[in-house]
């Protein structure tokens, strides 16, 4: 019986909760529908984070929801290295997308695998 406590306990721990549509939209800094245009290489100052299994992509934005954009592309890390909370947004499409700024510069999806919705 514990040991089936733990497992349940383990699994829910790896689990990633969805957040409100109206949550990933206050917390987001832009949103943005957008088209995947060709993976994009890592910042040079980027140090390890992308080196141990992150991605990123060039997007170009066709509408923003919230937010400005300066010009009609930006970088967005679009997968990561824990499966689970990885948004999987690396593929050709166009998606709704959920962001915010990192310290690197580059755009980060909030809301894990729900801040990036494939619309097409």
């Amino acid at each position: 019986m514990v040991g089936m406590l733990l497992v349940g306990s383990m699994a829910a721990a790896n689990s990633f909760r969805e957040m409100p549509l109206e949550e990933r939209v206050v917390e987001s800094e832009l949103v943005v529908v957008a088209d995947f245009v060709a993976p994009a290489s890592c910042p040079e100052d980027s140090g390890r984070w992308c080196a141990d299994g992150r991605y990123m992509a060039t997007f170009r934005v066709r509408n923003s929801l919230k937010g400005e954009v300066q010009d009609g592309e930006i970088v967005v890390q679009c997968r990561t290295n824990v499966p689970e909370g990885s948004p999987e947004a690396c593929d050709p499409g166009r998606y709704i997308l959920f962001l915010e700024r990192s310290r690197a510069g580059h755009w980060i999806i909030v809301g894990g695998p729900y801040g990036a919705l494939n619309i097409r």
